[in-house]
């Protein structure tokens, strides 16, 4: 009898072993998106605002922060700069927004400006290394 005992106890610690490990297998499963994978969920989220808009024309769809830092996210993952002029034309933003939005993007220190070396009139928009950082955040929240 004890030897059957015995041979229960072992055989349900190794059930148990079995089942950790497809606990643990599980949790070791969870996709972790890649860098591709952020990039067309942004190109995604910019083009279903774009979509949207064009099939309500006239109705304001856009949320104007959202899109800077998209656009911003895609251009530096294409290897693109953009000026303020370029942020605004592809999602229709007023310039005065545009403008205002950028400020207070620079503000929450999400985005830098970087004047522009050969031309003077000109300064670049990009994402500061946190405003990088919150969108690969914000974007794995959405593919997973």
């Amino acid at each position: 009898m004890r030897e059957q005992l015995l041979e229960l106890a072992r055989a349900l610690n190794e059930l148990a072993n079995v089942a950790d490990e497809e606990r643990h297998a599980r949790h070791e499963s969870v996709h972790e998106p890649s860098k591709a994978e952020l990039l067309r969920e942004a190109r995604h989220q910019f083009k279903a605002q774009l979509v949207r808009e064009a099939h309500f024309e006239g109705l304001p769809f856009h949320e104007t922060g959202w899109e800077i830092l998209l656009e911003l996210y895609i251009a530096e993952a294409e290897g693109r700069k953009l000026n303020v002029t370029a942020i605004g034309l592809d999602g229709h933003i007023p310039n005065a927004t545009l403008v205002r939005w950028i400020a207070l993007l620079e503000q929450r220190q999400l985005v830098f400006r970087q004047p522009d070396t050969i031309d003077r009139r000109r300064t670049w928009i990009a994402l500061t290394p946190l405003g990088s950082e919150k969108l690969d955040l914000c974007l794995r929240e959405c593919v997973r």
